[in-house]
């Protein structure tokens, strides 16, 4: 892969978001997928082809996927 990418660590598995994330509107990647060494938490962030205005919009779709995800798996949680 090639281009302008942010990795941004995690305390939490990065897949579930990337799903959610993509459903959003927003490219992102679980950095486990470009870990050698073992599975690492976190996210790959893409942002070198697309245009300056859309920058700004990234975080808050991805910000958006988070607190969706989070609610579903409270969902899940309630109904046991």
């Amino acid at each position: 892969m090639a281009g302008l990418h942010v990795c941004a660590r995690a305390t939490v598995d990065g897949g579930p978001i990337v799903a959610q994330a993509r459903q959003n509107g927003v490219g992102v990647q679980a950095l486990t997928d470009f870990c050698a060494g073992g599975p690492q938490q976190g996210l790959v962030i893409g942002y070198g082809g697309i245009r300056l205005e859309q920058i700004a919009e990234g975080p808050t779709r991805l910000e958006l996927a988070g607190r969706q995800k989070r609610r579903r798996l409270a969902q899940a949680i309630s109904q046991g």
